[in-house]
């Protein structure tokens, strides 16, 4: 049993905390939702030993909970997996499973045979069989977020000492049979009498995994029971606090032979050639299985990964993509699926990162006068945190973090908008507030090419998916509807 009484977290005037009291039993799953903002990370993170509460007070396996680091929680059993992915780029996956944890030879010396046999071990835990000698950075973000997850599994901890594994939004970057492997791995961990905590955005990865819920918002518990007990519209309405409706299915028109964005065969050496159109104005969305390509691809359109054949046409124009910047000033901008590693500067405040992309565009002095006076007005308009402009980015929410590189895209003014999984480890209300963004620039003529692995969010929000098998766009005009996209990416053409 593990028990918070009265949490109180102060930052400044915001209380991120405000009188927590929640229990997770052993043996069980339980399901912590909430929106960007409610508390889930900082309360996380007084749970593992990365912060101190104000006051309150925690209890495991009936003593004191009082961790010091996340070292020492993780000696007695508590282990966190977070959302983003946290591994060092340039390490080998073995020397990143035995972190702080070599095992020795009787001479003392790192016995680095029996932590790469450790390591082929606890990887095959989570389903993957790689080389433990292969580098952290060259690997998929899903296969690192599975990395991170063996390695919280592996930690050993003391004898007596009861686990407890928190996992923070763990399938925002797996496809469904990783994510089946994974939740069958964690009724396993909960058969065998691990306490597991599961926080995620995914409402119906909830229903499907967890035993009980508990929903956070404004830094207090606003709901919590069995999942029996609640469901989709109770929890939603206690995160938001005001009762919801069904969100709307856009209505998409009809853009005939239009073409302003003429992608012409776009590859590389290890991606195949790729086309496709779009008109001013429409939002064509990319699905596909998991491997098929999608990210590989928008990379090669963005700049980010040189493309070897191809080219880039806007407005009849080429576009020269031979980086992020030539390719952001002649009017493509590009979200990628990692915001905190590709995306953000973390470092900075959020107004600094707002006005990178524009003064890449418009040149560092001229581009900061353009859009100086107008800051304040889009941080009202995005539902950021008032006076969060002179705040480093990193203290926001994962929403609002998300928030501000999408503002900062549309800063610059693009002509086609590349975004890769843009409701990635976001709330339900930060990516509605998001696709609002993006729909009010369509309105002016933005054109949008959109990856994401959620079918149904990506049938919402665009005119006509383009479906990609085994790197290769089998249909590029596939109606925006669930089913459809479904019978084309099974085979299913009738």
């Amino acid at each position: 049993m593990f028990e918070c009484r009265d949490l109180v977290r102060r930052f400044g005037p915001t209380r991120a905390l405000d009188g927590v009291s929640i229990a997770f039993e052993e043996g069980r799953i339980h399901g912590l939702i909430g929106a960007n903002g409610s508390g889930k990370s900082t309360l996380l993170r007084i749970i593992v030993g990365a912060e101190v509460a104000d006051t309150g007070t925690m209890s495991k396996d009936g003593a004191g909970w009082a961790p010091r680091s996340t070292a020492d929680a993780a000696r007695a059993g508590v282990s966190m997996v977070h959302q983003e992915v946290r591994l060092g780029p340039t390490s080998t996956v073995v020397d990143v499973m035995n972190l702080g944890r070599w095992p020795t030879t009787r001479f003392g010396f790192i016995d680095r045979a029996g932590a790469t046999a450790r390591t082929r071990e606890a990887l095959r835990r989570v389903g993957l069989t790689l080389d433990p000698d292969l580098t952290v950075g060259i690997l998929p973000l899903a296969v690192r977020q599975r990395i991170a997850i063996a390695r919280a599994l592996d930690a050993p901890v003391l004898t007596g000492a009861s686990r407890l594994l928190v996992l923070d939004e763990p399938t925002s970057s797996l496809g469904a049979r990783e994510v089946a492997d994974l939740f069958g791995l964690l009724r396993k961990l909960a058969e065998e009498g691990a306490c597991v905590v599961f926080v995620g955005h995914a409402l119906s990865e909830i229903e499907a995994l967890c035993r009980t819920v508990a929903v956070l918002r404004d830094g207090r518990v606003a709901w919590r029971g069995e999942v029996s007990s609640g469901g989709r519209s109770v929890w939603v309405d206690a995160m938001l606090g005001r009762a919801t409706t069904a969100r709307a299915t856009r209505v998409t028109q009809d853009f005939g032979n239009e073409r302003r964005v003429a992608v012409e065969g776009i590859g590389s050496d290890t991606v195949p050639a790729k086309s496709l159109d779009v008109a001013a104005g429409e939002c064509v969305g990319i699905a596909g299985l998991l491997g098929a390509g999608r990210t590989e691809w928008l990379r090669l359109v963005a700049g980010v990964d040189r493309s070897r054949t191809g080219s880039v046409a806007i407005d009849g124009r080429s576009v020269p993509c031979a980086d992020v910047a030539s390719a952001l000033r002649a009017g493509v901008a590009y979200l990628p699926e990692d915001r905190r590693r590709d995306g953000l500067c973390i470092g900075l405040t959020v107004r600094d990162n707002l006005l990178l992309a524009v003064r890449s565009a418009e040149g560092w002095w001229r581009g900061r006068l353009a859009v100086e006076e107008t800051l304040e007005a889009l941080v009202r308009r995005a539902a950021l945190p008032d006076g969060c402009l002179d705040r480093p980015v990193e203290t926001l929410s994962g929403g609002n973090q998300q928030k501000v590189l999408l503002l900062r895209l549309l800063l610059a003014n693009p002509k086609l908008l590349l975004l890769d999984e843009p409701h990635r480890g976001v709330d339900i209300g930060a990516a509605d507030a998001i696709d609002g963004l993006i729909h009010a620039r369509r309105e002016t003529g933005l054109s949008v090419i959109r990856v994401d692995p959620d079918l149904e969010a990506l049938c919402r929000v665009c005119d006509r998916i383009a479906v990609m098998v085994e790197g290769v766009f089998v249909d590029p005009s596939v109606p925006a509807e669930a089913e459809a996209v479904r019978r084309r990416l099974s085979g299913d053409v009738a």
